[in-house]
């Protein structure tokens, strides 16, 4: 070979070489941008939008498809999603904090430019947008023409919006400390219990009583069904009857039931009852949510034996538990169409004791059945008015086991009741809910029906 030849090709081989370390070099600074890429350019996907969840969040949906079941649950944000919707990316989420709705959805680089622009010129074009730096992000502010401040924020590969923009600062606090709804170990227990192929799912928390609940959500005809589960199960409470057998049906006392009612509840056990004092009594019991100014139900169980023998055992156990310091007293008397009923108020020893609560407790009896509530003009109420109660054709006990409970809602209004098991800010009105539910290992098993949805 020639020296010139020679040359060449290695010129040749010098130039390949060049060529593949310059592929090579695009192909990793390629690679470098996408990794290091910021995060607000890529969509939430999957449950990272979790991840923006406030820990002071107290219900919330996330959808995987088809927002447009649940439109309802968006109130006044309603319209504005709906404009912003062609940019909008799922999962997409309703947060709700006391009265305050926030909408959060994924976003991707495109999808930023539309909602900005779609938000400037048609949803609020009379007034350029506010803007505020927090923590080191940037949140618009509209006027609206009620003159409320509409407020949203884009961060890290979401969209968030609402009228209280305090909840958009909980989102970025949330998003920045890693520390929100689902940091609580208990509500990853129950969302992990869902189906992965449900495309839409209910959470929720009460703070007061530390009840946690996660649903997957379909829709039937014109219903809302919700089933999943809620911690801690001892939201049924109470001894099951030595006598029930699993398969005995329920008959329910509607004879009992207050004329005038919002809602019911009916547990196939002796709840509302302390386990220790469990054997006087007898399943079912119920729980009455009244259309008065008071949220306090009316309880009602039956008993073994007479009214006379209940009282002197309900005296017996007073003695005991307040040193016989004070007596159980007639608190006032009331004479109804059913005739005339003493009404007792219990000691703070007796009413922790015997009924499980601190504050106070008004009681009386009718035949074997004891009746009692944490309100006495509501216990007043009851007493007045009871014995013609009309039955709703939708009421099916059926589905009810031993150790069960069940809520019926009988008409719109149950948002005023102290239900703990159903969150009642997501009610819509004119709905009617029915709650099904009965442990199940460590948990307790719920189904929610919402009609006329």
């Amino acid at each position: 070979m020639c020296l010139t030849d020679y040359n060449s090709t290695m010129k040749l081989e010098r130039s390949v070489k060049i060529i593949i370390l310059s592929v090579f070099a695009i192909a990793a600074l390629i690679v470098a941008v996408k990794l290091f890429q910021k995060p607000d350019n890529k969509p939430a996907e999957g449950n990272s939008l979790r991840m923006f969840v406030p820990a002071s969040t107290s219900s919330l949906w996330i959808v995987k498809e088809n927002l447009n079941q649940i439109q309802p649950f968006l109130r006044n944000l309603k319209p504005i999603v709906g404009g912003l919707q062609d940019g909008l990316r799922y999962p997409m989420g309703i947060l709700y904090k006391d009265k305050d709705i926030t909408f959060i959805a994924s976003t991707d680089k495109g999808s930023d430019l539309y909602i900005r622009t779609k938000l400037k010129t048609e949803l609020f074009p009379y007034f350029p947008p506010k803007k505020r730096q927090y923590k080191g992000q940037e949140i618009l502010f509209f006027t609206s023409g009620s003159n409320d401040f509409f407020s949203c924020v884009f961060l890290d590969g979401i969209f968030a919006c609402g009228y209280n923009y305090k909840v958009l600062e909980d989102i970025i606090d949330t998003r920045q400390s890693g520390e929100g709804f689902f940091a609580d170990k208990e509500m990853v227990v129950l969302a992990d219990k869902l189906a992965v192929s449900s495309y839409i799912s209910f959470f929720a928390k009460d703070s007061h009583t530390n009840l946690r609940m996660a649903y997957s959500a379909t829709l039937r005809d014109d219903a809302l069904m919700l089933d999943g589960y809620a911690s801690p199960r001892t939201f049924i409470a109470g001894d099951c009857c030595d006598s029930l057998v699993t398969n005995t049906p329920l008959s329910l006392d509607f004879g009992s039931f207050p004329d005038s009612l919002l809602a019911f509840e009916v547990q196939k056990n002796t709840a509302f009852i302390p386990d220790s004092f469990a054997h006087y009594f007898m399943s079912p019991s119920y729980r009455f949510f009244l259309p008065t100014d008071n949220a306090e139900a009316v309880h009602l169980v039956g008993f073994h034996g007479s009214r006379f023998y209940m009282l002197d055992e309900m005296i017996r156990i007073n003695r005991r538990a307040s040193s016989g310091a004070t007596p159980i007293r007639q608190a006032s008397a009331i004479w109804t169409r059913k005739g005339l009923f003493r009404i007792y108020r219990g000691t703070e020893q007796f009413n922790k004791q015997f009924f499980g609560k601190r504050e106070d407790v008004f009681f009386t009896f009718r035949q074997n059945r004891l009746i009692f509530s944490g309100s006495e003009n509501n216990l007043k109420a009851y007493l007045s008015a009871f014995g013609n109660f009309r039955v709703p054709q939708r009421i099916d006990t059926s589905p009810l086991t031993p150790c069960s409970s069940a809520i019926y809602s009988i008409k719109s209004g149950l948002q005023e009741c102290q239900c703990s098991l159903f969150p009642i800010r997501i009610l819509i009105p004119d709905s009617e809910v029915n709650i099904l539910c009965h442990p199940e290992n460590d948990l307790l098993k719920v189904n929610v029906t919402i009609n006329n949805f």
